[in-house]
């Protein structure tokens, strides 16, 4: 995975870069072959958590919100104390690539 700068953009933003993979058309399917595996193997294992929603069909970030603020509505309705954790991971492309992962 390449990462080029789009062209007239502030170059300071990690969104303003346009990630490129590089792999061929074996590597892109050969790639495909190890994910249907994966997936495969953690569905017959039941490795997966329900609560996690990556990574599984028919699931997406929209369910976890929904999941999230029901959990917090039963907080609210039944009195009981609500903590939450939330991680904005929008800058961390920048922070990888000082560290030289993504080259």
């Amino acid at each position: 995975m390449f990462m080029f700068p789009k062209p007239g953009q502030n170059h300071k933003l990690p969104g303003k870069y346009r990630p490129i993979s590089l792999l061929s058309n074996l590597g892109k399917i050969y790639e495909k072959v190890i994910i249907d595996g994966l997936k495969g193997h953690c569905s017959d294992l039941q490795i997966i958590p329900d609560k996690q929603y990556g990574f599984r069909p028919n699931h997406c970030c929209v369910h976890q919100l929904l999941r999230v603020t029901n959990l917090i509505t039963h907080g609210f309705t039944n009195k009981l104390y609500i903590g939450g954790v939330f991680l904005d991971s929008s800058m961390c492309a920048r922070h990888s690539t000082e560290c030289g992962i993504m080259a």
